[in-house]
């Protein structure tokens, strides 16, 4: 008795229908994958400055942070750069400047708070790190952070978070409106959250509130 076997046309109807599957299936599990890294992500890049301000106070025998690394100017977060940033942190963390411009969207599309960075510290680690003397305030040295460095989405709470060093709390990194953010604690709820992203800046607060998880959609 013969059996069965399936035809050259019944095999390639089967190819070219897991084809469409996969062809749907694909965007949504890339989404997936770039949502469940993105967190944990952004919370290294996090540690990673925390631990070389760490080191740079140990070694440097720095018992001041915005005496020492605030500089003689108080309106310009150039002082960290210049006094504690370059001089010690930059070798440790093995950073290289970057002077190509990185053009990042915002969460909600449009042209309205598209962004464009220059100058960034690029490390080791993968991570880049952009310090804005323009967004400088009484609390600290604003510091956005790249995830990826400049690959894409370049997209503002998808792989470009906020944070700023902390002048209060001796140079700590603390994520934009998170609970830790004395200035602004717990500002995501409302505006990065499980409902809706209407203020990515603060997408931030919600992940490391969150224990590194995205709750916001994506």
């Amino acid at each position: 008795m013969k059996s069965k076997g399936f035809t050259l046309a019944e095999v390639l109807i089967t190819i070219m229908l897991l084809g469409i599957i996969a062809i749907l299936v694909m965007p949504a599990l890339l989404t997936n994958i770039q949502k469940s890294k993105a967190g944990p992500a952004f919370m290294r890049a996090v540690s990673v400055l925390d631990n070389a301000n760490s080191l740079m106070f140990v070694n440097q025998e720095i018992y001041n942070f915005s005496e020492t690394c605030y500089g003689e100017d108080p309106e310009n977060a150039v002082g960290y750069v210049t006094s504690c940033f370059e001089p010690f942190i930059r070798e440790t963390l093995g950073a290289a400047q970057d002077q190509n411009t990185v053009t990042y969207q915002p969460f909600h599309g449009g042209e309205e708070g598209v962004l464009d960075l220059t100058g960034g510290y690029a490390t080791k680690n993968g991570f880049t790190y952009y310090f804005d003397s323009a967004n400088e305030d009484e609390n600290g040295i604003s510091v956005a952070i790249d995830i990826n460095g400049d690959t894409p989405p370049n997209i503002i709470g998808k792989d470009l978070f906020y944070a700023y060093i902390s002048y209060g709390q001796n140079g700590k990194v603390i994520p934009r409106g998170s609970r830790i953010d004395p200035t602004e604690p717990e500002a995501w709820v409302g505006k990065c959250d499980a409902s809706a992203v209407t203020d990515e800046q603060y997408c931030a607060g919600s992940i490391s509130d969150n224990g590194g998880k995205v709750i916001y959609p994506w």
